[in-house]
């Protein structure tokens, strides 16, 4: 076998053990919890509304008012998000398609910036990273959010010296980027730090910026139209000022009040000492390095032992940055060294508020560092490992004999997931507590159909009530004759 068909083969089992265990969380998670209801919410509204057009106008009309979620991953949903509880199954499966392209994203573009090795590597530590299973199964935009983030990095990393439409493709990754989570227009940060190391005075003469802004207000405007419309700033993020409140009996006190979108550093320091301010910083600072390091653990589930292999990677990306400018990549690991570190103060700041940091918010920055840990491994780690075993068993086809015991691997990993994975169609997992709702659907159905409405159905769940459209008059006037002759 060449090295193409091995790398394929690879590639292959990585993604179906991957997909085997995302199926198997699934078919433990048949009930929306918490952020979910929301999601599946915010994507039957906007499928009620029309559709992605729609939609938009919505927003830039300044009608669409939810100021935490931005909508470009509900738009991935609305369209197989109906009335009916099994649209969270159908939902689940087009988050699992996210899991598969944020794995695809970044072993393209580790092939395409480094080699077709490093490519297949990348994708390979993808998949072994242990938030996978759970984020591949739950409805969440943040695999959206990383797949965005790795290729708008990579893109004003290498695209510098290219032209106009380059430069337009960089600014509407970040446009993207900001209508998938409120924080995305901060890599402008990085595309502007790296353009400026760049050319450094002839940046003004240069279009990539004027180009990148062009494509981030095309990509979104209408999301930008809303803020200002709505809230007064076109970067209006409801969570900011939660940093500033330490606890969350000071939020439910004053979310409804002036003073919550006042709070900031200035009332802060009202209130507060330097020491307490370099205290909370500090500790912000220290939760976030402990969040980096549990987030980047591979393979094992557990939270004491994944710390280990995740401690492993994050050093063998420092190494890798710094081999990689050492060989003349600067404006690359610039690029990618001044995102990660604006996105490092932030999450540091926000760890330090009432709110705790999730693993999630630092999946996109890990995924950003794992093509050099690969790379580093492959420079360092391998050739010490191949000639170690050459000098142990002569006989031995170091390459043969990684390639056989990765695909061991994962062909195990997919033999313990797939009982479990596939005892039931991926659309059938869901569940609704409450038996016998679709029979009353029906019922009801019957003697609503003449206003072409859709019955209200009540299902409760664990996590909160599933609610359909409110039928219309004659829906109801039908429903309550029968009721009065029976």
């Amino acid at each position: 076998m060449n090295d193409r068909r091995a790398s394929a083969a690879l590639v292959a089992l990585a993604v179906a053990s991957v997909s085997a265990q995302i199926l198997q969380a699934s078919a433990d998670k048949l009930y929306p919890k918490y952020d979910e209801v929301k999601y599946l919410a915010m994507a039957r509204d906007y499928a009620h509304e029309g559709g992605t057009l729609p939609t938009l106008r919505c927003y830039a009309a300044g009608r669409c008012t939810d100021a935490i979620r931005p909508p470009f991953y509900q738009l991935f949903l609305a369209p197989v998000v109906d009335d009916e509880p099994h649209a969270f199954a159908r939902a689940k499966l087009v988050e699992y398609g996210m899991a598969l392209l944020f794995i695809a994203t970044v072993g393209l573009i580790a092939a395409r910036v480094f080699s077709p090795r490093v490519g297949v590597g990348s994708a390979l530590v993808v998949s072994l990273l242990s938030v996978m299973p759970e984020y591949g199964a739950r409805l969440m935009h943040d695999l959206l959010f990383s797949t965005i983030t790795v290729a708008a990095v990579y893109a004003f990393a290498c695209w510098q010296d290219r032209g106009l439409r380059h430069g337009l493709a960089a600014g509407a990754l970040v446009g993207l980027a900001f209508i998938t989570k409120g924080s995305g227009h901060l890599l402008w940060a990085g595309l502007v730090a790296a353009a400026f190391y760049r050319h450094r005075r002839a940046l003004v003469r240069r279009p990539l910026l004027y180009a990148a802004a062009l494509g981030f207000v095309l990509t979104a405007s209408f999301y930008m139209m809303r803020n200002v419309k709505v809230y007064g700033s076109p970067f209006y993020s409801f969570i900011a000022p939660q940093i500033w409140l330490e606890k969350w009996r000071d939020f439910w006190a004053l979310q409804l009040t002036p003073a919550y979108k006042n709070a900031s550093f200035f009332t802060y320091m009202q209130t507060h000492t330097v020491w307490q301010l370099l205290f909370k910083l500090g500790r912000g600072v220290a939760l976030l390095v402990c969040l980096l390091t549990y987030s980047s653990g591979l393979v094992v589930q557990n939270q004491v032992a994944r710390v280990f292999p995740g401690l492993g990677l994050l050093v063998l990306a420092a190494l890798g940055l710094r081999r990689r400018w050492h060989e003349g990549r600067r404006v690359e690991v610039f690029a990618v060294g001044s995102t990660l570190a604006v996105y490092f103060a932030a999450l540091s700041l926000a760890a330090s508020g009432m709110n705790e940091l999730q693993v999630r918010y630092v999946v996109p920055y890990v995924a950003v560092l794992i093509p050099y840990a690969v790379y580093e491994s492959l420079k360092r780690v391998w050739p010490r490992l191949r000639a170690w075993l050459a000098t142990r068993w002569p006989q031995i086809v170091p390459a043969k004999l990684a390639v056989a015991a990765l695909g061991l691997f994962f062909v195990a990993r997919f033999a313990l997931a797939a009982p479990t994975a596939f005892a039931k169609n991926p659309l059938d997992l869901y569940q609704v507590e409450r038996t016998g709702t679709r029979r009353r659907c029906g019922w009801r159905r019957t003697y609503a159909r003449a206003s072409a409405s859709r019955c209200r159905t009540r299902a409760t769940t664990r996590a909160g009530t599933y609610r359909g459209p409110t039928p219309t008059r004659a829906g109801r006037s039908g429903t309550a004759a029968l009721r009065r002759k029976s």
